[in-house]
């Protein structure tokens, strides 16, 4: 007997150890945590989220000391008194914790225990909560010094601040786009600084401040004041002369005087160096000769205090040439030179065609016969005579032209013969007629 006990006491121990501690092989309560930081505000109602999908004995809620804040045993629900929880937890149907009017000095970590009824398989189990807790941001504003920013200044200095609000980050942009470092911008947290300022730097510069419950901002325009400068005056009359000075008797219109200037400048107009009113336009009902004159517009800055001015003559005239009428002329003289450019065209083209043809080949004469004999025709009225004797200019194919004895004339010279390459002529010098040959 004794030997066989003494087998079996292994096998006892195994059977034994597992009735009276439930907890050895098994699993876990099943805790499920929505979040394992939870992140609130204060004043706010704050949830630390559990579940879990078991029957339970005991659910047990310690705070960041380790002081339980309430228990719930076998169904039966208690708070702990005298605490700064005592009236500010309750447990949810799910066994999570909320905290009313939650307090900064609420933060830390939370546990949770839950415990499984006995004879249940399951072993007890805890969860760990972090929560954190920030005073959410209220009023943010934006500080500008100087308060009046002129173009050149210095430096000026936007500062952002908040009303409340804990463990805050800023961030600028200006329009809609964000602010960095740069050669004249600096930006520190809650500080910007601007060197030399320029005009271009005038706009909307919005500051956002953050932190991880809550997100508010707030703008400032800067407007950086320059000017006057660049001050032109621009005419408007009922059909303008083209010459800039003229305007046509009893037309109606208007000078109007523009210059670049942050705030608007005033403007003042004078007729020759006579006041005449304030205000950028000079309406102009219907023009007389008193119109004629110089108007003069003088632009102030009442910020800058700085001032500029321009000029402008006036001519009233009985006729002046349009801008239509020179339109008309220039439209004119443009067709005018296409004509003719076109009309050059058209006869190089045609004096090119006409070189270009070949040219008319005209018939060949037919050589005379030894028979035959041309009479020139201002010699033709004179009869044939013999050689040396007829004033008849005779051809011949076979020698050469015999001319000879032409009827007398005064101052005449005529041909007398041409035999073998010598010419003779002869000159009928009086009515005697007497005859002197040239050879």
């Amino acid at each position: 007997m004794g030997k066989v006990t003494r087998d079996y006491l292994p096998c006892l121990f195994f059977l034994i150890v597992p009735y009276f501690c439930p907890c050895y092989g098994a699993e876990k309560v099943t805790i499920t945590v929505d979040r394992n930081l939870v992140q609130t505000g204060v004043g706010w109602n704050t949830t630390l989220s559990v579940a879990n999908g078991s029957e339970l004995y005991s659910v047990v809620w310690q705070d960041q000391v380790g002081g339980n804040i309430l228990t719930l045993l076998n169904g039966v629900l208690t708070i702990k008194p005298g605490t700064v929880y005592t009236d500010r937890v309750s447990l949810q149907p799910n066994n999570s914790l909320m905290i009313r009017s939650t307090r900064q000095a609420d933060e830390g970590t939370y546990t949770v225990t839950m415990e499984p009824p006995g004879g249940v398989d399951l072993m007890v189990n805890t969860a760990v909560l972090a929560l954190e807790v920030y005073v959410p941001i209220t009023n943010v504003s934006i500080t500008l010094s100087p308060n009046e920013v002129f173009e050149g200044v210095a430096e000026v200095v936007l500062r952002c601040t908040v009303i409340s609000g804990s463990s805050v980050t800023f961030s600028w942009s200006k329009g809609n786009s964000n602010l960095f470092n740069s050669s004249r911008i600096t930006v520190t947290n809650n500080i910007v600084r601007i060197q030399t300022l320029s005009r271009d730097d005038s706009g909307s510069y919005t500051c956002t401040a953050r932190n991880p419950i809550s997100t508010n901002s707030n703008s400032q325009l800067l407007t950086v004041f320059y000017g006057p400068e660049a001050a032109v005056i621009r005419r408007d009359f009922q059909s303008d002369c083209v010459v800039p000075d003229q305007v046509l008797l009893g037309r109606s219109g208007s000078l109007s005087c523009e210059a670049a200037s942050v705030p608007v400048a005033v403007f003042t107009w004078l007729h020759n160096g006579q006041r005449l009113q304030q205000g950028s336009t000079v309406p102009f009902n219907s023009t007389g000769a008193k119109d004629t004159g110089n108007y003069t517009c003088i632009a102030r800055n009442l910020r800058t205090t700085n001032q500029i001015s321009t000029s402008s003559q006036i001519i009233i005239v009985d006729y002046c040439l349009s801008v239509g009428a020179v339109v008309g002329i220039a439209i004119g003289a443009a067709a005018a030179l296409l004509l003719l450019i076109l009309l050059i065209v058209f006869l190089v083209r045609r004096k090119r065609t006409q070189k270009n043809k070949p040219a008319r080949k005209l018939p060949l004469k037919k050589p005379l016969s030894n028979s035959e004999t041309k009479v020139l025709p201002w010699m033709s009225e004179y009869p044939k005579v013999e050689r040396g004797i007829a004033p008849t200019p005779i051809y011949s194919a076979d020698r050469l032209s015999i001319y000879s004895h032409y009827p007398p004339s005064n101052g005449s010279m005529v041909a007398s013969t041409i035999d073998g390459g010598v010419s003779t002529f002869s000159v009928q010098t009086d009515r005697s007629g007497q005859l002197s040959t040239l050879v």
